[in-house]
């Protein structure tokens, strides 16, 4: 008897030392473990996402902001009846079945997004249903009152809240905050227990960001510029206003523009801001510099006279023609009429190094100081020899290539007596001091001669009807950087100038790129300059300064 006590003491004894051990692994060694699956099974982490910063114009009106909307996901492990929630689901999201079937037959898994997004008619459908594992979060998606007007320049965000083009991807930092994080408890089903959420720390939301864009002025732009484009069935259009004064971008447009609202099938061609990253040669446009620096250094006067030898002149193998055979014209008509061959004698007095270095403190071929991705310098010959070749053909326009923006900021400075100006976007930039670049007289002198060439020139379709205006046609020929040359027939039309003529308020340039029915700037870039004139003026407040009633 005593015998099968100590047998059974010895052998309980045994037991409840590995009961022992057992627990001192459970508890010592994995009990990290066994807490963490238990954590894991009533109670997650999840991102507290911040609000992203709205982005508004000059006025504050609304470019883009980011609105509450319902997102759809799953619990696949819990979900009762997959083939039969697919059907569901697909009806109500109108997405096909085989979307949802997949990864909701998926048991191993806990988490699968179902849509995201959804509309408010979507979002109460589903609810009503209750469908077992299927759950709710609120999310925030962008929305561009604007659409298309604005979309070249805003950009866009993906589903994520990401800036990916335009202003939305270079303030992206600033826009997105910074995001919070809490804790969230839940039943065996995963469904979350109503007010658990416990937030660890909360979100910060995004900063505005406001810029320096007139939405109305925006709006004339790239009305007046679509309707060229697809009227001329032109490869692209872009249109850039900005004040002369201050160099604060009122516009910039372009087209063909796409609905931002719902980008998803668009490329990344459809979405290229053709207004600075697109380079084109100027043409006649360019001369305006040719004259600036030719009056400023006293080599020529309005009413000196030029002879432009029948419009023909060879200098070499290279042939220069004007559109009519002038003989002797003033100076100002050189401009008036757009002389090549007038422009190219007045060119050689000032010399090719002496006008690049010029062109390069207006701008050309050099870093625009706004960030928008892929925004282009540009290029402008350099180096000490220049051939009389070489600087005829800058200034009439070749051998510089430019973006409309840079060419609108050029016409800034003519416009406002000669100060170099820096374009500005974003309203609270500062804005580096004002320096004069272009004697008083002489930036007096081509405003006049600018106002010339709208009144009685080749620029005539771009005169306004309720003001006065100065500007610039230019038709150049499309080069082609795939075949490394020009393209046969293949054009660009520019048209760069200011309004009114005597106390600028706005500059423009306007460019139509491969137009395939007109064939002059002066037929396809002027009159979108006219229209967008006469409408961004009465709509600035700006008395008539022809004296027609507004």
């Amino acid at each position: 008897m005593n015998r099968r006590i100590r047998l059974i003491l010895v052998l309980g004894g045994l037991l409840m030392a590995g009961i022992c051990v057992r627990l001192v692994h459970l508890q010592l060694l994995q009990g990290a473990v066994y807490a963490r699956a238990a954590f894991n099974e009533h109670f997650r982490l999840v991102n507290r996402q911040p609000r992203r910063g709205s982005i508004l114009d000059r006025e504050g009106r609304i470019l883009a902001v980011s609105l509450a909307s319902d997102s759809v996901y799953a619990d696949p492990k819990i979900v009762r009846n997959p083939d039969e929630v697919s059907q569901q689901l697909s009806e109500i999201l109108s997405i096909p079945v085989e979307t949802f079937a997949k990864p909701l037959a998926q048991k191993n898994r806990r988490f699968c997004w179902l849509a995201r997004n959804i509309t408010p008619s979507q979002s109460e459908a589903l609810h009503r249903l209750k469908l077992h594992g299927v759950f709710f979060r609120k999310e925030s998606q962008r929305f561009y009152p604007a659409g298309p007007d604005t979309a070249g320049l805003i950009g866009i965000t993906t589903i994520d809240g990401e800036g990916i083009e335009g202003i939305e991807r270079t303030h992206d930092r600033s826009l997105k905050g910074t995001p919070g994080m809490e804790l969230i408890a839940h039943d065996a089903f995963a469904r979350p227990y109503q007010g658990s959420a416990l937030i660890l720390h909360d979100s910060e939301q995004g900063s505005d960001v406001q810029i320096t864009i007139d939405l109305a002025l925006q709006h004339f732009a790239a009305e007046a510029l679509r309707r060229a484009v697809e009227s001329e069935q032109a490869s692209w259009g872009a249109a850039v206003i900005l004040n002369p004064k201050s160099g604060d971008i009122l516009a910039m447009a372009s087209e063909p523009s796409y609905e931002p609202n719902t980008f998803e099938s668009t490329s990344v061609e459809q979405r290229r801001n053709h207004c600075v990253m697109d380079l084109v040669e100027p043409g006649s446009t360019f001369k305006a510099i040719t004259f600036a620096i030719a009056l400023a250094n006293r080599l020529v006067s309005p009413e000196d006279t030029i002879d432009c030898q029948g419009g023909s002149l060879w200098i070499g193998n290279a042939h220069f023609e004007d559109w009519k055979k002038f003989s002797i014209l003033p100076v100002r008509d050189v401009l008036v009429f757009s002389s090549n061959v007038g422009t190219i004698h007045i060119a050689h007095r000032v010399g090719g190094l002496q006008l690049s270095e010029f062109a390069r403190q207006l701008g050309f071929g050099q870093d625009v100081p706004v960030d928008i991705p892929g925004t282009q310098s540009g290029f402008i010959r350099g180096g000490p020899k220049w051939s009389q070749t070489a600087t005829a053909s800058l200034s009439i326009g070749y051998g510089v290539s430019t973006t409309a923006l840079q060419m609108a900021t050029a016409y800034g400075i003519f416009a406002n007596g000669g100060y170099r100006i820096s374009p500005r976007l974003v309203l609270n930039e500062p804005r580096p001091a004002s320096e004069r670049i272009i004697e008083e007289n002489a930036a007096g002198t081509l405003r006049s001669l600018l106002h010339e060439v709208v009144s009685r020139g080749t620029g005539h379709l771009a005169d306004p009807v309720y003001y006065t205006a100065g500007g610039k046609t230019g038709t150049s020929r499309r080069y082609d950087p795939a075949r490394g040359g020009y393209q046969e027939g293949a054009i660009t039309c520019l048209f760069a100038g200011f309004a009114p003529a005597d106390n600028p308020q706005i500059a423009l340039c306007i460019i139509v790129d491969n137009p395939k029915h007109g064939i002059w700037a002066s037929q396809v870039a002027a009159p979108v300059f006219k229209e967008i004139v006469d409408r961004s003026l009465i709509y600035l407040g700006i008395p008539s300064d022809k004296g027609v009633a507004v």
